[in-house]
């Protein structure tokens, strides 16, 4: 189970994980079944590579809001995934994840 600090990468197996981005660009990979990806005012440009749209939920804390969203082939490897452009100069790109009509769909 990798936990580096610094660029952050956490990958976490269980039945319900809780992953925080902190500072600098960190890549989050949760467990298995339900996952929480919270990200705040600290937050670099993260990935979330296991993105689960009926299981997995993301929260914005300390104020901070999408302030626009993009799709485009972040990680080269054919599929579209979503950019979320966060109002703190941060970004959440998900990997896998395209075609969203509604962001509050990712959100608690």
């Amino acid at each position: 189970m990798p936990l580096v600090c610094g660029d952050l990468t956490l990958v976490l197996v269980c039945s319900m994980s809780l992953m925080a981005g902190g500072t600098g660009d960190d890549v989050l990979t949760g467990g298995l079944g339900d996952d929480l990806f919270v990200f705040g005012a600290n937050t670099g440009n993260d990935t979330v590579t296991d993105f689960d749209l009926v299981d997995d939920i993301l929260v914005l804390e300390d104020g901070v809001t999408v302030s626009g969203t993009s799709e485009q082939d972040a990680n080269g490897d054919g599929t579209l995934d979503t950019i979320l452009a966060l109002d703190n100069g941060g970004s959440v790109t998900i990997l896998g994840v395209n075609g969203l009509t509604d962001t509050n769909d990712l959100f608690v």
